[in-house]
């Protein structure tokens, strides 16, 4: 026997190695380059029903409901009020309207439009049936501009309460919020 034949056998197994390296990195190459796979509806298909559920997704945000729209009256299209406007304002949630602002100048804020009774305390601005509150400022000093916008808003408010609009389904005072809150 020849020493050639010991030879075959370790290119053959060298040849072979080769190939699969050669394989498997063109697999992987592939498999990085393929596009992703469409997105599955929500919900397991039937087909993966034990596999394990998707993450909870955020509750979508609900437009402002036809009570909440005949409060802001025209507010509601032009957003502007006097230098500050209003970049969303909310249907009720967690029994209060959110109102995001931005002042030309300085931070955005955010007031809480709830129903106004005798046990909670004053908002920043008030109107017969509503406290306009300024978010996140417990105990501090109103800035001008926000104190000038919740009093601007509360104007508009209490016009649409004098032609008739009613206090919006679900608004809550602030006293009540804190007792479902405990």
């Amino acid at each position: 026997m020849s020493d050639e034949a010991p030879n075959l056998g370790k290119k053959s197994l060298l040849a072979t190695l080769g190939l699969a390296v050669v394989g498997t990195a063109a697999g992987v190459a592939v498999s990085l380059l393929a596009p992703a796979p469409p997105p599955r509806a929500h919900g397991p298909s039937p087909m993966t029903s034990s596999s394990a559920p998707a993450p909870p997704q955020p509750p979508a945000e609900r437009p402002p409901a036809p009570d909440v729209l005949a409060l802001f009256g025209d507010l509601a299209r032009s957003r502007q009020l006097g230098d500050v406007r209003i970049t969303r304002f909310s249907g009720v949630e967690e029994g209060a309207i959110r109102v995001e602002l931005a002042p030309a100048q300085g931070e955005p804020f955010r007031l809480e439009i709830m129903r106004r009774d005798a046990k909670s305390p004053p908002g920043v601005a008030e109107t017969r049936s509503l406290g306009i509150y300024l978010v996140g400022r417990a105990g501090a000093q109103t800035p001008e501009v926000q104190a000038r916008a919740a009093t601007e808003l509360a104007k508009v408010l209490a016009a649409s309460e004098e032609r008739g609009a009613a206090v919006p389904a679900g608004l809550l005072s602030l006293e009540e919020r804190a007792a479902r809150a405990h």
